[in-house]
């Protein structure tokens, strides 16, 4: 909802709108010394709480990047405009050395005073009057006032795992904050610079202001796991400004590792090693490994802490389903029964399925001729297991020797491609030239990069100018070396899916009276405007609106071969969730999700690109989880590259649990579409089943 409409439905009032566009010219018009006029349409934050004389607009990560954001969109004179990315680069040094980086802004901006924005909303004779001519003649001091934003956080590095937000959280209860000078400079259109720093940081038995030094670490051990109410007060000769800042911390979610490979002696990953137990003691060497093959991340190195997080269920909107999860409970039934685990993550996950593949077939390699070892269990969840199958493939099509490899399996991996909504693709990709957000960029690094462009069915090129979405050459040249390698002929083969093995259509409307997203979020100096709609959902097939200013506006329109492609039955990505976000709309988590990795995909039917063969009815109806593929097999188009479904000796389960009857006592398999990646009790002790 935007603020005009917020004002409506509270007020019950109609804005005089040429009043309203009246005041926009004059603002337009003025000389700001301060460079900033901020007035937007969508407001969520209330940037008036946070204007420095007492403690009382608390500050967040996401609240602070969009104080920051809306800010930088509210510069009049765009020459004068800070760089965001030179910012975001400042911030990023000193995560890098593991400290947290307190960044203050301090900005003085212009607003239209209250009393000429009310009489817009006043329903008196007079309203009618208030025309352009009327503005014209009031005085500037009528119209405008100054005032100022002064807000702080504390800034850790924003983790994201396969397309999803991991809640910002300190790993650990010893942080090294640091105030560093060069961002104050940076952060503010102030010509002073503050000159003493006090801050208390709400620690147990020591909840006082305290002075401290600027750029200088400042080590702070924490008792437990509370969120922090963290003060700061910054004196300016003579003058003080106070801020709030909420800071999340929390034990480290990821158990210590035995021992870590970091680009020696597997180059280009980093792994991980979680050695298991024989009679509960301990391994004091690899003896029985088991490749755990890490999916995307990003473009930089794959984060543990960000593993951990997202594969047990801590990411945001992730929680809501944490108590079902039982990643964790995976993890150490493997290690109890006499499993090392060795968790594979990359340099640069965003490389490609044969790059990061290498990093596979080099680990495959050193353990066979360093260990040893009888057997090992290769695999991975998402992109990992698709990079475990190519590694394995051309082990067996270069005449390597796979008799050691015991058992591949997946979980939840785009074996015929993955789908990401056309219209989020457009708009992540447009959006990000126009402003930075952390959400957008890491969406674009990932959707413009060789592995997007290998596994999406549909693809969609900003740059190239494209009106829909395309099947790229680097897919078709994937899809074509895994056809001519097959499969390996010796090598068990297992696969969890997420989606449903009944058919059955995503349950999601996204928004109640609305199929997608609807955003206008407008400045002084900038106006935004997008729509974004499921695909296939209308006639007029425009799946995604969006305009900057006046630039041409961008349309983007579905194409009629995939359907209803953002509701087939698949472990789902929460995509139009994290894109409403940057235009101040929070989604509800449980109806904001669409397809990602169809179900047909993970189990790898050789024939699942179009719309009837997603919901082909002899395929995917049935009452047991999973589909009924007994009878299918003259037809070689439906073959599923896992075999058949059975429970007790099937080589593929689909998304769902067991359930208990409350009149019977008997338990029964409910089949739903889940998060992707997510493995509940069911589905984790089906997989253990068959690697252990």
């Amino acid at each position: 909802m935007t603020g005009q409409e917020r004002l409506e439905k509270e007020e019950g009032l109609e804005p005089n709108l040429e009043y309203l566009n009246a005041l926009l010219e004059r603002a337009a018009k003025k000389d700001l010394p301060e460079k900033i006029f901020h007035w937007s349409s969508v407001n969520p934050f209330n940037i008036e709480k946070f204007d420095g004389t007492e403690w009382r607009g608390e500050c967040d990560q996401q609240t602070w990047w969009t104080l920051y954001q809306e800010l930088q969109q509210s510069v009049k004179q765009t020459e004068l405009k800070a760089s965001v990315d030179s910012a975001v680069k400042m911030i990023e040094q000193y995560q890098l050395r593991g400290q947290v980086p307190i960044a203050i802004g301090n900005f003085k901006y212009q607003t239209f005073k209250r009393e000429a924005l009310s009489k817009m909303l006043t329903k008196s004779p007079n309203t009618e009057q208030l025309t352009a001519a009327k503005v014209s003649q009031l005085r500037d001091d009528q119209l405008f006032e100054e005032k100022r934003a002064y807000f702080a956080g504390a800034l850790i590095p924003e983790k994201f795992v396969e397309m999803n937000l991991m809640e910002p959280v300190h790993e650990g209860l010893n942080v090294k904050f640091i105030v560093p000078r060069e961002l104050c400079r940076a952060l503010t259109n102030d010509q002073r610079l503050p000159t003493n720093l006090l801050i208390d940081f709400d620690k147990e038995g020591e909840r006082d202001l305290k002075e401290y030094e600027f750029d200088q670490e400042i080590n702070v051990d924490y008792t437990d796991e509370e969120p922090k109410r963290v003060k700061l007060r910054l004196w300016y000769d003579k003058v003080f400004r106070d801020a709030v800042f909420l800071f999340k911390l929390r034990y480290p979610i990821a158990p210590p590792y035995d021992e870590i490979w970091d680009n020696d002696p597997v180059r280009d990953a980093v792994i991980w090693i979680y050695r298991g137990e024989t009679d509960s003691v301990k391994h004091t060497t690899i003896k029985n490994p088991l490749i755990f093959a890490c999916g995307y991340t990003g473009t930089t190195q794959t984060p543990l802490e960000g593993i951990w997080a997202f594969l047990a269920g801590y990411g945001e909107p992730y929680r809501e389903y944490t108590e079902k999860n039982r990643f964790n409970y995976f993890m150490s039934e493997l290690r109890k029964n006499g499993k090392d685990v060795l968790i594979v993550g990359y340099k640069d996950p965003s490389r490609g399925i044969k790059e990061n593949a290498q990093c596979l077939i080099d680990c495959i390699e050193y353990l066979q001729g360093q260990y040893s070892p009888e057997k090992i269990v290769v695999g991975g969840w998402s992109m990992g297991g698709m990079l475990a199958r190519y590694a394995l493939l051309k082990m067996e099509h270069e005449g390597k020797d796979l008799s050691g490899i015991s058992r591949y399996y997946s979980i939840d991996s785009a074996h015929n491609g993955a789908v990401i909504s056309l219209g989020v693709q457009a708009v992540v990709q447009y959006y990000d030239t126009k402003f930075y957000n952390p959400i957008l960029r890491y969406l674009k690094d990932f959707m413009t990069s060789k592995l997007a462009k290998e596994l999406l069915w549909l693809y969609y090129d900003y740059e190239a100018g494209h009106s829909t979405g395309v099947r790229t050459q680097e897919r078709q040249q994937l899809m074509q070396d895994l056809h001519e390698m097959g499969w390996f002929a010796n090598v068990p083969k297992v696969a969890v899916a997420n989606g449903v093995g009944d058919g059955t259509k995503i349950q999601t409307a996204v928004d109640e009276n609305w199929p997608g997203i609807k955003a206008t979020k407008r400045f002084l100096s900038h106006k935004m405007t997008l729509r974004i709609t499921q695909h296939g959902l209308f006639d007029e097939d425009e799946v995604c609106y969006a305009r900057y200013d006046e630039d041409e506006p961008l349309k983007v329109y579905s194409n009629s071969e995939f359907g209803l492609m953002d509701l087939y039955p698949a472990g789902t990505g929460f995509f139009f969730y994290y894109i409403a976000i940057p235009f101040g709309q929070i989604l509800n988590r449980e109806t904001s999700y669409s397809s990602y990795v169809p179900m047909v995909s993970a189990v790898g039917y050789r024939s699942a690109n179009r719309q009837d063969e997603i919901y082909e009815d002899k395929i995917l109806k049935g009452e047991t989880p999973g589909l009924p593929i007994a009878t299918l097999e003259s037809d070689e188009r439906w073959q599923c590259d896992f075999g058949k479904w059975d429970w007790d000796e099937g080589n593929f389960v689909c998304g769902g649990e067991f359930v208990t009857d409350k009149k019977s006592g008997e338990k029964k398999w409910k089949s739903y579409n889940m998060p992707h990646c997510m493995l509940n009790q069911d589905l984790a002790d089906w997989l253990l089943s068959r690697v252990l």
